[in-house]
């Protein structure tokens, strides 16, 4: 089976003429409307997988601006957290050692008072 490039019905392979519109099949006409539509088929192909890569382009650049972001966010916050952490445990810090001071083993004393208020 074939396509008749007048009308687009199927036609046997060997038919000389189109039994739907009555055109000839094997002359010049024929093969360069053959050419052209199949041009336009693969030019219409061509231009789908065009837009499909545009498509799929913008959600990758999409996707890899959004982690950026993320991990900036996420990076601003956890620097905020640390800072916190460290006053807090610079504070306590001051406070374990003088708390342990007076005692008979300090050293033991200060790593136990750190540890109590997470700082160790």
């Amino acid at each position: 089976m074939k396509e008749c490039p007048f009308c687009l019905e199927e036609v046997e392979g060997s038919a000389i003429e189109c039994r739907h519109c009555g055109k000839r099949l094997n002359t010049g006409e024929a093969a360069i409307l053959s050419i052209q539509r199949r041009r336009e088929r693969h030019k219409a192909y061509y231009e789908e997988a065009k837009k499909y890569l545009i498509k799929t382009s913008l959600a990758l650049l999409v996707l890899i601006i959004l982690v950026i972001v993320g991990k900036a966010i996420l990076g601003y916050y956890q620097s905020s957290y640390s800072r916190k952490t460290r006053s807090h445990c610079e504070t306590a810090s001051v406070h374990c050692d003088s708390e342990c001071t007076s005692k008979t083993n300090p050293n033991t004393c200060y790593y136990t008072c750190m540890e109590a208020v997470g700082c160790r």
